[in-house]
């Protein structure tokens, strides 16, 4: 059954910034539709509150337990307390965020529990200051959907702390230890023939990366140059993962390290975090949905 597409299926476009990525995705059935209608509505009504009360409010508001928020450069905030405590110390005059965007496409598992929107906001007035963002929503007992992960839409830096607490010291289920095990062998991938030939490899036909600035980009922008010479060495690790019920969409997020060699400049180092998510195919090999990611200015130690 498909359970991805954009807004009303039928073609999605994203421009900015001259460049473009299309995307030719089909409809959703009846029943798919409405259950993706309600989840596109949750993202809605978020940028409505945003609206009203803030982005910072909005966020606290829809967070779910345990849920995570990736700031533009800081460590991933876990919970609504963390995430409070930090609105707390921004300037009154200084904006967490935006204070409205638009979902431009989505998808569900099959079982309904989990469920991710993307889409873009705008980063200043000026025209073609666009930013995109990824978020995971989780089914609540009360059927209401609820914030598990948001990357992109707290677009500025904050003072948090590494997260403690990651979910890989807890025993995996099967289909949590086969995500890992991919998102693993991706980083390998990455480390061992370079960026673009390891997105050339797992990155799902439809799939799309977000970037800090600039359009997201397609699988054929990563193919195209799989057979170049990569100009340093993108490593990272997982540090949670979650999978649906049904076994067929998950995410994971962890920090990374991008190693550029000493050459007409100095070496340089950057550090961050990313989150991924994912559709498992009807071979049974799981394929990145969207990737994306933020920076940290400060330390970040890579898990070995």
């Amino acid at each position: 059954m498909i359970r991805e597409g954009p807004v009303g299926g039928g073609t999605l476009v994203l421009a900015a910034l001259g460049a473009a990525v299309i995307l030719a995705l089909p409809a959703w059935g009846g029943g798919v539709r409405s259950e993706m209608d309600s989840l596109l509505e949750a993202d809605r009504e978020m940028s409505r509150r945003a609206g009203v009360v803030g982005l910072g409010a909005a966020l606290v508001d829809h967070l779910g337990p345990g849920g995570v928020v990736l700031p533009a450069d800081g460590h991933p905030i876990v919970g609504r307390e963390a995430l409070k405590a930090l609105l707390r110390e921004l300037p009154s005059n200084e904006s967490a965020g935006p204070s409205a965007w638009s979902p431009l496409g989505g998808g569900l598992a099959d079982a309904g529990d989990l469920g991710y929107t993307y889409g873009r906001f705008d980063r200043s007035a000026s025209e073609g200051e666009w930013g995109y963002y990824v978020a995971l929503w989780r089914r609540a007992p009360s059927g209401d959907w609820v914030l598990a992960f948001s990357r992109g839409l707290l677009d500025r830096r904050v003072d948090s702390e590494s997260p403690e607490d990651v979910n890989l010291h807890r025993p995996l289920s099967a289909d949590e230890h086969s995500l890992v095990t991919t998102e693993r062998a991706f980083a390998r991938h990455s480390v061992a023939h370079g960026m673009a030939a390891a997105f050339c490899e797992y990155m799902a036909d439809s799939g799309l990366a977000l970037a800090g600035s600039g359009p997201p980009q397609g699988r054929a922008v990563f193919c195209e140059g799989a057979g170049e010479e990569a100009p340093g060495t993108l490593a990272w690790e997982p540090i949670f993962t979650c999978v649906s019920r049904s076994g067929d969409l998950g995410y994971n997020f962890g920090p990374y390290e991008y190693d550029i060699p000493a050459g007409d400049h100095p070496a340089r180092a950057f550090h961050g975090y990313f989150m991924t998510v994912w559709r498992r195919q009807a071979d049974g090999q799981w394929r990145f949905l969207i990737d994306g990611g933020n920076q940290c200015s400060a330390p970040l130690a890579m898990p070995r």
